[in-house]
């Protein structure tokens, strides 16, 4: 840990120009000594999955089978997932081969049932811990895959915790095509998980050493558990002013009024927050029509928050030839998240400029 702590020093002051007699054959070293597991061949990725998803079913297995996309009791499990060399950045790719080529494609190995003491005493003892909460219509085998993709990317060298509510489509094709329907659904199931996450994060913090690192990242319609917990755990202090290191919000399906309002609260238990945005999201366009409001991940200045337009890296062709919703995963994001969670300032990092526009502070170039 105080190696971690002095490679971020020196790292910043050297980036700021500031004078200092180390040399970067240090900065190196210290770097290099942080990454313990490269991740460069395949790997077994082991993610701590805590859920309220129904299951289903005699096998259990971390699978889409198994899990389902309705509400259940709390579970708390170890998924093994085989992350392949291979995969391209951002995708899952997946076979239905009965002999799968483990460097082409995700899947998974075994899954392990926990009790929710030994869940939160595998916690404890880490110093570093990803926590990534997925958004709208995201069945449970697209969330594990995402969440060890992910660690694996980043070359995340703690533990990573999915929580996975119970999103998806609800059956049937019918029910795809009626997205909005959907939408609904899944937004009734994310108002139910509200109670199970902020379980999830007490006990987190109850648990924790001191000086552990938390990283949390959200996507899309996660937003609206995350943020309502944050605010009510701020509100009152029942984290005992424990600070989130990071929070990092991807395409927040969420009202922009009450965002500036609640951002107040929850900069008050992070020691910085990010926020990925698009302007071009065709998802929170539709977003938008249901709710009747403005969503915040369209892009909207916040003060005290890391602006950043990603248009440029995920924009639908031509305004319609995708949802331009799932950059968060992708090879451009992951580059400027591993420099963020080097403690890198925004002004910094590699990709990034200045934005002219009153809508964000910066934009990632492509």
């Amino acid at each position: 840990m105080k190696k971690q702590i002095l490679f971020l020093i020196l790292l910043i002051l050297l980036l700021n120009d500031c004078k200092t007699t180390v040399s970067i054959s240090e900065i190196s070293m210290v770097l290099n000594d942080r990454i313990k597991e490269p991740m460069i061949d395949t790997k077994e990725i082991p993610i701590l999955v805590i859920t309220n998803r129904n299951t289903d079913g005699e096998n259990e297995e971390c699978n889409n089978k198994y899990f389902k996309n309705s509400p259940g009791s709390v579970k708390y499990i170890y998924c093994f997932i085989n992350v392949p060399k291979e995969h391209s950045i951002g995708s899952l790719d997946v076979s239905n081969d009965k002999i799968i080529n483990k460097n082409l494609y995700f899947y998974a190995i075994r899954q392990k049932n926990l009790e929710k003491k030994d869940f939160y005493d595998i916690i404890k003892d880490k110093k570093e811990i990803l926590i990534f909460v997925h958004g709208f219509n995201v069945e449970f085998e697209e969330a594990v895959y995402r969440a060890a993709q992910i660690h694996y990317d980043l070359k995340f060298q703690g533990i990573t915790i999915l929580y996975t509510w119970p999103a998806g489509p609800q059956g049937g094709m019918f029910s795809n095509l009626m997205i909005n329907e959907t939408y609904k659904v899944n937004q009734q199931y994310a108002k139910i998980s509200l109670p199970v996450f902020k379980s999830f994060l007490q006990e987190l913090f109850n648990n924790l050493s001191k000086g552990t690192r938390i990283y949390l990242i959200v996507h899309s319609m996660g937003h609206q558990i995350v943020i309502p917990v944050l605010v009510e755990l701020a509100n009152s202090n029942q984290i005992k002013n424990k600070k989130i290191q990071e929070i990092i919000f991807n395409a927040p399906d969420y009202p922009i009024e009450d965002f500036k309002r609640d951002a107040k609260v929850i900069k008050n238990i992070a020691h910085r927050i990010t926020i990925y945005c698009s302007p071009n999201d065709n998802a929170l366009k539709a977003s938008e029509v249901v709710n009747k409001n403005r969503r915040i991940g369209q892009c909207y200045k916040v003060d005290g928050l890391d602006v950043i337009n990603v248009k440029r890296v995920d924009s639908p062709i031509l305004g319609i030839g995708g949802l331009g919703h799932g950059y968060y995963s992708s090879r451009a994001i992951l580059t400027d998240l591993y420099q963020l969670m080097l403690g890198i300032e925004v002004k910094n990092r590699l990709f990034i400029t200045k934005s002219d526009q009153s809508s964000e502070d910066y934009i990632l170039r492509d």
